[in-house]
């Protein structure tokens, strides 16, 4: 059971950190204009 849900910790993880890498590919302007709640 716990395996099973450290391995879809690590996909989810893996999931958000793609989707993370491909919306910083846009320009800055039109990244600011969706301003994520991150806080970096």
């Amino acid at each position: 059971m716990a395996a099973a849900a450290t391995l879809r910790l690590s996909a989810q993880q893996l999931l958000l950190g793609i989707i993370l890498n491909w919306a910083e590919r846009p320009s800055q302007t039109h990244r600011r204009q969706m301003a994520p709640v991150t806080p970096c």
